[in-house]
C-alpha cells in the first residue's frame, strides 16, 4: 500500500460530513452513526445546529488543536447549562469538549470555537479509523442535573471508506471508565535504533508526553529527546532531556515507517525548530537530573507531576535519595525523592520574578481573582495579523484562551492562534500558580 507524504510543519485533518442525503439510502449506516447517542432535543424537527467543519492541527508544542465550525438552524429557547462537542472514535471511547453556551441563543448564526484534544491523532495527524462528532446540551435547571440532549446531526470525521469499514465492524468497543481513546502505542522494542525527529511518547512526572528524538540514537543507551513543558502560568517551551528506554513508547506504524525510510522524520524536527525560531521561543533548554553531588541549600530545582513543572528550592542536602524542598516563595517544607528532581536552568530568573510578584507595589495579573473588577479591554490580533478584536482576558486553561468583547460575546480559541505579541502579553500577565508545598 502506498503511503501518503505528509508535511509535519502543520498537519491538518479536514473532516468530511456524511449528511442525511448521503446515508439515507443505507439504513445500516444511519443506525450505526446514531448508536448510543443522546436523544434529539426535538425529534419532530431538524436538529437546531449543524456542524459544518472539524479540523485538527498540531501547534509548536505538538498539542492537538481542534477547531470546529457550526451553523444554527433554529434558536433554542431553553437556557443551556453546558454545550459540548463530543467526538466518538470508531475504535471506541469518548472525547468531549466545551463549546460556547451562547451559541444556542445568541444573535450570531454561526460559531467557531477551539479546544485541545489528547492522543486522538496518530503521527500522520489522522484519527485512526475515523470518528463520529455531534453537539450535545444540558438544560439549566435549579435542582437537578438532567441528561444531555443532542442538538446536531452526526458529523463523520474521516473518509467514506473508513465509515464503511467502521459500519462493517459493528458497534464500537466500550472502554472502561477512566479510559481514553488513545492512539495505539507499544513499549520501545529492545535494540531499536531511532533516527532524528522520530515521534515518541516520553513518561515524565507520571504522565506520557509527546516528544521527538533530538539526536539520532543507536540500539542501546538513553535517548536524547525534545519535550514541551510549561512552568506554572507560563507557555509551553522546548526542553531537552535524557529518556530511559523503559520510559518511552511508540506507535507501531512509526516503527514500520522507520523500516521503510529511516530518514523521513528529519523534516519533522527541522520544521519544529523553524516554528520555534519564528515564535522567538529561543533554543531548547537542557534538563539535567539532580544528584546528591549537584544539590546544595538554595539550589533551584524542578519537579514534574502529571506533565506540569513545579519550581522548588532545596532546603537541605540529599540524604538516602530524598531531598528537603520548599517553594521559592518560602513556606512549608516537604520531602521529595531525588529521582523526580531536575536542576532548574532558570532559577535566578524565576527567583527574580517571584520577588517582583511578592512586592507590595506589584499589581495583580489580568484575569486573576485579585485583579480589579473593572474589565481592561485591549486589541487582540490573530497569528496572521489579518484579524483583530477589542476584548478583555477572562482565563487561560489548557492553552485555550477565553476572551469577552464589549458586547458580552465570549470567544474561546487556542493560545497558538494569537499573535506572538499577545502570547507574550498573556505569559507576562499570568502569575505563578499555587504550589502544592505552600501551607
Amino acid at each position: 500500500m502506498q503511503r501518503r507524504r505528509v508535511s509535519f510543519a502543520t498537519v491538518l485533518l479536514v473532516a468530511c460530513l456524511v449528511g442525511q442525503a448521503a446515508f439515507a439510502q443505507d439504513k445500516n449506516t444511519q443506525v450505526w452513526l446514531e448508536l448510543g447517542l443522546p436523544p434529539l432535543i426535538d425529534p419532530a424537527k431538524e436538529p437546531p445546529h449543524e456542524i459544518t467543519g472539524v479540523k485538527f492541527e498540531r501547534n509548536h508544542c505538538d498539542q492537538e488543536i481542534l477547531t470546529a465550525e457550526c451553523r444554527r438552524v433554529w434558536q433554542i429557547t431553553t437556557i443551556p447549562d453546558e454545550v459540548k462537542l463530543v467526538i466518538l472514535p470508531s475504535r471506541g471511547g469518548r472525547s468531549a469538549h466545551y463549546a460556547p453556551r451562547g451559541m444556542t441563543m445568541g444573535p450570531q448564526k454561526s460559531e467557531r470555537f477551539g479546544a485541545i484534544t489528547e492522543s486522538l491523532l496518530n503521527y500522520r495527524g489522522e484519527i485512526p479509523g475515523g470518528a463520529r462528532a455531534y453537539l450535545e446540551m444540558r438544560r439549566a435547571t435549579p435542582n437537578d442535573r438532567p441528561a444531555p440532549v443532542r442538538i446536531s446531526k452526526v458529523y463523520w470525521i474521516g473518509t467514506s471508506d473508513q465509515l464503511a469499514a467502521a459500519v462493517k465492524k459493528g458497534p464500537p468497543p466500550t472502554l472502561e471508565p477512566g479510559q481514553s481513546p488513545n492512539v495505539e502505542m507499544v513499549n520501545l522494542p529492545a535494540n531499536t535504533a531511532l533516527p532524528i525527529g522520530t515521534p515518541i511518547q516520553f513518561q515524565i512526572g507520571g504522565r506520557w508526553t509527546p516528544a521527538m528524538v533530538y539526536e539520532a540514537a543507536g540500539t542501546t543507551g538513553d535517548l536524547i529527546v525534545q519535550v514541551f513543558l510549561a512552568r506554572p502560568g507560563g507557555l509551553y517551551k522546548p526542553w531537552i532531556a535524557d529518556a530511559d528506554r523503559s520510559a518511552v513508547r511508540i506507535e507501531p506504524d512509526v516503527l514500520q515507517a522507520i523500516r521503510e525510510n529511516a530518514g523521513q522524520f528529519a523534516e519533522r524536527l527541522r520544521s519544529r525548530q523553524q516554528q520555534l525560531t519564528s515564535m522567538n521561543l529561543g533554543a531548547p533548554q537542557r534538563l539535567k537530573a539532580a544528584t546528591a553531588e549537584t544539590i546544595s541549600v538554595g539550589q533551584g530545582l524542578l519537579m514534574f507531576s502529571l506533565g506540569n513543572i513545579t519550581a522548588l528550592q532545596a532546603a537541605g542536602a540529599a540524604e538516602n535519595g530524598v531531598v528537603t524542598v520548599r517553594s521559592p516563595k518560602g513556606g512549608k517544607e516537604s520531602r521529595v525523592e531525588l529521582i523526580n528532581l531536575y536542576l532548574d536552568p532558570e532559577a535566578p530568573k524565576v527567583a527574580a520574578a517571584v520577588a517582583a510578584t511578592t512586592t507590595p507595589s506589584s499589581a495583580p495579573s489580568a484575569g486573576s481573582p485579585a485583579a480589579s473588577s473593572e474589565p481592561r479591554f485591549r486589541i487582540w490580533k490573530d497569528s496572521t495579523g489579518k484579524f483583530e478584536i477589542e476584548a478583555t482576558l477572562v482565563s487561560v486553561e489548557n492553552e485555550v484562551v477565553r476572551l469577552i468583547r464589549k458586547d458580552k460575546k465570549e470567544i474561546s480559541l487556542p493560545l497558538s492562534r494569537l499573535s506572538a505579541a499577545d502570547q507574550k502579553f498573556i505569559e507576562l500577565s499570568r502569575t505563578e500558580a499555587s504550589n502544592p508545598f505552600d501551607p
